[in-house]
């Protein structure tokens, strides 16, 4: 198995952050979110679904940087082709991805003045996960369905599978929140 890398490492000093939603170029293997004090590439990972990506603070406001694919030491680096991520959205100094784990994963959303996940929550299989504007809806996995607590078991289990519980809940990106919602919902798990 080849190691992997994932370093969380300190950015640069802490300052104002800008709600403002990221500006996406580049072409088909390579993407770049831009906000006045982030950049965030992210390169399509040969042989796999999804990415792995580098997040750096601007030197100054608006600092022009090349979308290029060459991460230095401090930056924040996630993903490897054992472990790909897709990036869900970047508001400000926020970045949602989702870690691709299996049939489900993981939304972790992270603060770049920081380097460091915020908000780590793990997905049902059946997730769809949905940004609109500075919002990242997406359902939490927490447990698995009983006959008690999901309706739909017998039929999923008919279809070789399982049920699993889960809670709609979303991230806000300008602020980094989430709001977790009240009724739970069962969906089909393999």
């Amino acid at each position: 198995m080849k190691p992997i890398v994932v370093a969380l490492m300190s950015l640069a000093a802490i300052g104002t952050a800008h709600a403002q939603p990221a500006t996406v170029t580049g072409t088909a293997a390579l993407s770049c979110r831009t906000t006045p004090d982030f950049m965030v590439v992210a390169r399509n990972l040969p042989d796999e679904i999804g990415v792995e990506l580098y997040g750096r603070r601007r030197a100054s406001s608006g600092e022009t940087m090349p979308c290029a694919f060459a991460p230095k030491e401090g930056d924040l680096r996630l993903g490897a082709p054992e472990k790909p991520y897709v990036v869900e959205g970047m508001n400000g100094r926020f970045l949602a991805v989702t870690e691709l784990v299996g049939m489900a994963g993981t939304l972790h959303v992270y603060d770049l003045s920081t380097g460091k996940a915020v908000v780590s929550e793990p997905l049902t299989e059946a997730n769809q996960t949905k940004t609109a504007g500075n919002r990242v809806s997406f359902t939490i996995r927490s447990e698995a369905g009983t006959a008690k607590t999901c309706r739909g078991l017998a039929g999923f289990k008919k279809q070789g599978g399982s049920g699993e519980i889960g809670v709609p809940s979303s991230v806000d990106l300008a602020t980094g929140t989430l709001t977790r919602g009240t009724k739970a919902v069962c969906t089909y798990a393999q």
